[in-house]
């Protein structure tokens, strides 16, 4: 169902949707009618998939531009990167060079993969579909071969499609480039995966720094 992009709850969404109402609209009635709507929707979940009125689909639909603003999925990442990191962070961590993201859990690292890679909106390595279009089929890919390495560290670790995985997840990464193309560099980079690194230990040091950049523009 289209709009379950990410590895969230609709319960989340119906809280993050219900806010992007308020502020964008600041209607109390309109409020209060959308929040039944979507009420009815969750306790009828199921039934969501096959037979949704006319009006909630249209609430749906109209719900999914506002997300696809960039003001809006501005907010509602900084909301998100907020809540998973409040959870774990030290003032230390905050303060060092880098978040030490392997001690989230392991809900919360994926989530925080999703996060980054919505925020560069990035795509899939072979087929290039973007990775909001295919979250059912996306899989937690080692970029050093976890056959060879057995390590399951944040920062090496991207997401997928399954096909992709399948393809790539026993090559070293020289190989993955090659085979991803080398012309993607873009592609790569959306991922925040560092140019021209080889070495494992000088590849976590890097893309920790990659993606302490990244969540400080909303943490």
């Amino acid at each position: 169902f289209e709009i379950l992009y990410f590895n969230f709850t609709i319960i989340d969404y119906f809280n993050y949707f219900i806010y992007i109402y308020f502020i964008t609209k600041n209607k109390k009635e309109e409020i209060v009618k959308k929040a039944a709507l979507f009420s009815e929707a969750m306790i009828n979940f199921i039934k969501i998939f096959s037979s949704l009125s006319v009006l909630i689909r249209n609430d749906f639909d109209e719900i999914i531009n506002l997300f696809h603003k960039k003001d809006a999925r501005k907010m509602f990442l900084k909301s998100e990167f907020n809540n998973i990191l409040n959870k774990h962070s030290k003032k230390s961590d905050i303060d060092s060079d880098y978040f030490n993201l392997n001690t989230l859990s392991q809900s919360d690292q994926r989530k925080v993969l999703e996060l980054i890679l919505l925020s560069n909106d990035a795509s899939d390595f072979l087929n290039n579909e973007k990775i909001s279009n295919c979250y059912y089929k996306l899989e937690v890919h080692h970029l050093f071969p976890h056959s060879k390495y057995k390590d399951n560290c944040i920062f090496l670790l991207t997401l997928i499609s399954e096909e992709s995985n399948r393809q790539l997840k026993d090559l070293n990464l020289e190989e993955q480039r090659r085979k991803i193309g080398i012309k993607k560099k873009t592609l790569l980079e959306k991922h925040l995966i560092p140019t021209e690194e080889y070495e494992r230990k000088s590849f976590i040091d890097k893309r920790a720094k990659l993606f302490s950049d990244e969540i400080r523009k909303y943490y």
